[in-house]
């Protein structure tokens, strides 16, 4: 009962007990996972925080100069629709599906009988963890293994017209912290990312993709990546982001990751693929 989209914006902008303390020299990280729809995410089956809300948020934060890069990622159904008002300066967004696609879960826990995460978020932190390194990009390693639909039954959609650094400037190590034992590691292309079928969640077939087992996303090849980008003002478009780019560095930042909502959204969570 606590979790409400007014303690989350509260929390966030510095209006509740326990608020976000930073300055105009953080990087900040908002990620959220759970039940959503065009230009909405649902905060316990009871409430919704709309693509609106999340507009206003970020100039809000943005005004009492809170981050000097933002980085907001959701993982949900018709997830990039909740940038659709989004026009803070500085802020990068990651939604990963489109309008009117779904986002299918990786894997569920028997016991609790809960997909408990998203493909996506498997696929990316498996690639942090096993191939990163402080060299890595956002976009290498959020976007271009994820460049065909069949990878996660979804597109992933990216935002970064109003910010001065994009997805290809901006090192991972900038929002989720450098990993040990990889200090001094050279850059690498984009990572390797495998996918399994999910075998535990239930899905009709009419509406479930077809995965290959072990599906591998092979990025080692130059290639031109396809991502979906939309303007300040919702209007879409393609462009071709070539991988053999090269990344500007970035400066250290205070890292800060808020918006963990997995757990407070798994008693509603029954199956994502229904949205």
């Amino acid at each position: 009962s606590d979790v409400t989209v007014q303690s989350f914006l509260d929390a966030l902008l510095g209006n509740a007990p326990k608020s976000l303390h930073t300055n105009s020299d953080s990087n900040l990280l908002i990620y959220v996972t759970g039940h959503g729809g065009d230009q909405f995410f649902k905060f316990q089956d009871e409430e919704e925080l709309t693509a609106q809300d999340i507009a206003d948020l970020m100039d809000a934060l943005y005004a009492k100069k809170k981050f000097r890069q933002a980085l907001f990622i959701a993982d949900t159904c018709q997830a990039f629709t909740l940038f659709d008002k989004l026009t803070t300066p500085n802020v990068l967004a990651l939604g990963t599906s489109l309008k009117d696609e779904n986002a299918y879960a990786h894997h569920s826990d028997k016991d609790l009988g809960l997909a408990i995460i998203e493909r996506w978020t498997y696929a990316f932190l498996s690639g942090y963890h096993d191939r990163s390194n402080p060299q890595t990009t956002l976009h290498e390693i959020m976007v271009a293994p994820f460049a065909s639909k069949q990878a996660l039954g979804a597109h992933v959609g990216i935002k970064e017209d109003t910010s001065a650094r994009k997805f290809k400037d901006v090192k991972i190590a900038e929002f989720f912290g450098p990993k040990k034992g990889t200090a001094g590691s050279k850059r690498t292309k984009a990572p390797n990312v495998e996918i399994s079928e999910a075998s535990a969640v239930n899905v009709p077939q009419d509406t479930y993709p077809t995965l290959p087992r072990n599906l591998q996303v092979n990025t080692e090849d130059s290639l031109d990546w396809h991502v979906l980008e939309r303007s300040a003002h919702g209007e879409g478009k393609v462009s071709l982001v070539n991988e053999e780019e090269d990344y500007s560095s970035g400066s250290n930042a205070i890292y800060i990751a808020l918006g963990l909502l997995t757990a407070l959204l798994l008693s509603t969570k029954l199956e994502k693929s229904i949205c």
